[in-house]
C-alpha cells in the first residue's frame, strides 16, 4: 500500500517512505461511495508479515491508534463537543 496526499507535509515522508505499492484511493464525502479494499489488502499484509516473520506495515499499535481516533470522531459528531483521543 502507499499512502498519497492531498498536501504533503514533512511528517509524511516517514509514511511514504515505507511503501511502494499500488496506490489506494478511498477517501470521499460518500461513505456508501468507499470499498474495503485498503482493509483487504492491510489483512493480507498482516497474514503474509505472520508468514515471513517480519513486521506488518501497519503494527498493532498503530492500528489501535486509528481506531480510538475514529472513535473520538464518531464521539464528537454525537455530542457535538470536543472529545479527547486517548
Amino acid at each position: 500500500m502507499r499512502w498519497e496526499f492531498g498536501e504533503r507535509l514533512p511528517e509524511d515522508d516517514q509514511i511514504c517512505a515505507s511503501s511502494n505499492a499500488p496506490v489506494i484511493k478511498g477517501g470521499t464525502s460518500d461513505p456508501m461511495a468507499m470499498t474495503n479494499e485498503g482493509h483487504c489488502r492491510l489483512v493480507d499484509d498482516l497474514v503474509a508479515a505472520l508468514r515471513e516473520g517480519r513486521t506488518p506495515l501497519i503494527s498493532g499499535a498503530e492500528a489501535r491508534r486509528a481506531v480510538a481516533l475514529v472513535l473520538a470522531i464518531y464521539e464528537a459528531a454525537r455530542t457535538g463537543r470536543r472529545t479527547r483521543v486517548e
